[in-house]
């Protein structure tokens, strides 16, 4: 049993244009931290403004949403695979409005010429946190930290039992 999250890619009036499932490594630590990682370096914009390698950007919303897909289902060349093994398993597109999949949590991106907006909401769908995604890859790390210091701390307690 994996922990299951679901993306939803949003547009600047809200609309709903992608929802990617993800089957395993949905948590923070996993899902979040490659989703915000990835997308943190990106410019939103409408056209292209910069044809060069180095420069991520996306021709607004419906561009981001398939360079998302591409990016999860992709071998890597660390491992050779996808987080899926290959191109096939792991992630899945449904229908958009989707809920109750055994999500344990949701990461919702929304695009605005300018500007990546990142919620992060648990399997109830009430809000962690929020912000850009630099700001969300930040909180993930400082999350993590302490949740690692808190299982340390109940360690040594355990430990002095």
């Amino acid at each position: 049993m994996g922990t299951r999250s679901l993306t939803i890619i949003r547009d600047e009036q809200g609309t709903d244009l992608l929802t990617m499932y993800r089957q395993w490594d949905g948590y923070l630590e996993g899902h979040g931290k490659a989703l915000a990682s990835f997308l943190a370096p990106f410019k939103v914009g409408n056209g292209i403004t910069d044809y060069s390698p180095n420069v991520k950007q996306a021709n607004g919303a419906g561009c981001l949403a398939a360079q998302i897909v591409a990016h999860f289902k992709r071998p890597t060349p660390k491992t050779k695979f996808s987080a899926a093994r290959g191109p096939i398993g792991n992630f899945y597109v449904y229908p958009n409005g989707s809920k109750d999949v055994g999500e344990e949590y949701v990461y919702i991106v929304t695009a605005r010429v300018d500007s990546i907006r990142v919620d992060v909401l648990d399997g109830n769908w009430k809000q962690i946190t929020e912000g850009t995604a630099a700001q969300v890859k930040a909180w993930i790390a400082k999350e993590i930290r302490s949740r690692a210091s808190r299982k340390a701390a109940q360690t040594r307690k355990a430990a002095k039992v």
